[in-house]
């Protein structure tokens, strides 16, 4: 990470959404193998759970969602739920 960027106040949220992005396909899509399917579903949860953990305010895991114009790259979406 160069020196001066101020990246490392956007690392947590990069790496969730490059993680998210990758595994998006294999999560929208029901397997037909059944052990296959136990892991994606457990992922579903772990994926929801990480992004309630990351735009919650009061968590330890919360991620820079506002500061500077990096955050719009990465979430542009109207809150429709209280929690997701």
């Amino acid at each position: 990470m160069k020196e001066g960027t101020k990246r490392e106040q956007f690392s947590y949220l990069e790496a969730l959404s490059r993680l998210l992005v990758s595994i998006v396909p294999w999560l929208e899509k029901k397997c037909e193998n059944d052990e296959e399917e136990k892991h994606r579903t457990q992922y579903c949860v772990l994926a929801r759970t990480a992004i309630d953990s990351g735009t919650d305010p009061d968590s330890l895991d919360y991620m820079n969602l506002s500061n500077d114009f990096q955050p719009i790259t990465h979430f542009l979406w109207e809150r429709t739920r209280p929690k997701i």
